[in-house]
C-alpha cells in the first residue's frame, strides 16, 4: 500500500486560519473553532492513503468534499508519491473562475 506525502499550499492554510478566526469571532467558542479546524486538517491528511478514491475534476485535480461545506482541490503526483493540496473553497463558492485563471 502506497503512503503519499502531503504538501499544502499557503492559500489552504490561510483559508483554514481565516475560517477558524471567523468562527471564533462569531461564537467566542475556542474549542468549537479548534475542532472544526482540526477536522479539516484530519480529512486533508487522510489523503495519504488512497487519494484516488475521490473524483477527478477537469483532468487535473481531484476533489474531496468535507462535511458538505468545503471542497478541497488536490493533485496526485504518482511519480513522487505526493499529494499537493492546491485550494479549498466553501461548497457554495464559484470555484470555476479559479480553474480558468
Amino acid at each position: 500500500m502506497k503512503i503519499y506525502n502531503i504538501k499544502i499550499r499557503d492559500s489552504v492554510h490561510e483559508f483554514v486560519w481565516d475560517l477558524w478566526e471567523y468562527i471564533f469571532r462569531m461564537s467566542f467558542d475556542f474549542e468549537n473553532s479548534k475542532t472544526i479546524m482540526n477536522n479539516i486538517y484530519k480529512d486533508i491528511f487522510s489523503l495519504k492513503i488512497f487519494p484516488n478514491r475521490f473524483p477527478s475534476f477537469n483532468d487535473k485535480f481531484r476533489v474531496m468534499t468535507i462535511n458538505k461545506k468545503y471542497r478541497v482541490f488536490f493533485v496526485v503526483d504518482e511519480e513522487n508519491t505526493t499529494i499537493i493540496v492546491s485550494r479549498i473553497f466553501f461548497s457554495s463558492e464559484n470555484y470555476l473562475e479559479w480553474l480558468i485563471d
